[in-house]
């Protein structure tokens, strides 16, 4: 399995590590940033809504699950032992379940996309908030 990472809304990535293999449970793990370069933690999430996506109809969730996942933003960065990227930590942690790991077909590509509902981060210097930021995971053949 190959991955890669994306974000669109001004989400930085830190550093991602994906345990798991096709067929199985997929943990993603990852330390994300909003675009004032402050932590994304749970503190300035509201929900996370959840897609799969087959890259080769990226309009068409195969599945979504909305309003979900508030506990997979932590308060605060963790450096649990199952996080072997680095030695910063953590602050997302989501399982997803074998269930929906099945759906994934081997020798096909998939975005695990996360949009996470954003309406307590400090607004910018102009006055707004930074609404809906989003990450992909791709998760590929190998």
């Amino acid at each position: 399995m190959t991955t890669s990472v994306g974000s669109i809304g001004s989400v930085q990535v830190g550093a991602v590590q994906i345990l798991g293999a096709a067929g199985a449970s997929v943990r993603v793990m990852a330390r994300l940033y909003d675009p004032d370069s402050v932590l994304l933690a749970a503190t300035n999430v509201e929900s996370v809504t959840f897609q799969v996506l087959d890259s080769s109809a990226p309009d068409s969730p195969l599945v979504e699950v909305s309003g979900i996942l508030p506990s997979s933003v932590l308060a605060s960065i963790s450096t649990a032992a199952k996080w072997t990227k680095d030695s910063t930590g953590f602050v997302f942690d989501h399982l997803v379940p074998a269930t929906i790991a099945m759906l994934l077909v081997g020798g096909r590509s998939y975005v695990l996309r996360y949009i996470f509902d954003t309406p307590r981060v400090t607004p910018t210097a102009s006055g707004t908030d930074f609404g809906n930021l989003r990450f992909d995971v791709t998760l590929g053949a190998s």
